[in-house]
């Protein structure tokens, strides 16, 4: 799609959901693909951020990949971090590089409804540790102590 193209589609998607008349409509996520090129991802958080066709979150795999569209939306829209959650060090690293939620999805299926409990203890020590009193404090972290030009571009 392109960068037109895709805020069309974005704001069809969101008259139709206004159009329902829902107290409270539910929220648009936009799954974004593995393998997407720094153009589309610029489009992306373009249109993403964009007062008139913002979403309430992008879903991304990978944290070198949240890391880009956290910098990108500029902290603008939620982040889902999806892929290789399998522990509390691992969500923390994605919350790290901007993700305010975690998907935890194989992890779950491989060690069971446990992980749950056991990713959630760990993120408490690992935010305790860090000096944070939230875990929405350490959202986007690493680039906010990062270098200079990085946070220019935040």
């Amino acid at each position: 799609l392109t960068r037109q193209e895709l805020a069309s589609l974005v704001t069809a998607v969101l008259a139709a959901r206004q159009e329902l008349g829902l107290a409270q409509p539910p929220p648009l996520l936009l799954s974004l693909a593995a393998d997407l090129t720094e153009e589309e991802l610029r489009d992306i958080a373009e249109v993403t951020a964009a007062p008139d066709t913002r979403v309430e979150g992008l879903v991304v795999r990978g944290t070198a990949a949240i890391r880009r569209m956290y910098a990108l939306t500029r902290g603008r829209v939620a982040i889902v971090g999806a892929g290789g959650v399998a522990s509390g060090e691992e969500a923390w690293q994605k919350v790290l590089a901007g993700a305010s939620l975690v998907q935890v999805r194989t992890g779950l299926v491989q060690q069971g409804p446990a992980l749950a409990a056991t990713v959630r203890r760990e993120l408490e020590v690992l935010v305790r540790e860090a000096g944070y009193t939230s875990i929405q404090e350490a959202v986007g972290a690493s680039l906010k102590h990062s270098s200079p030009s990085l946070k220019t571009s935040l």
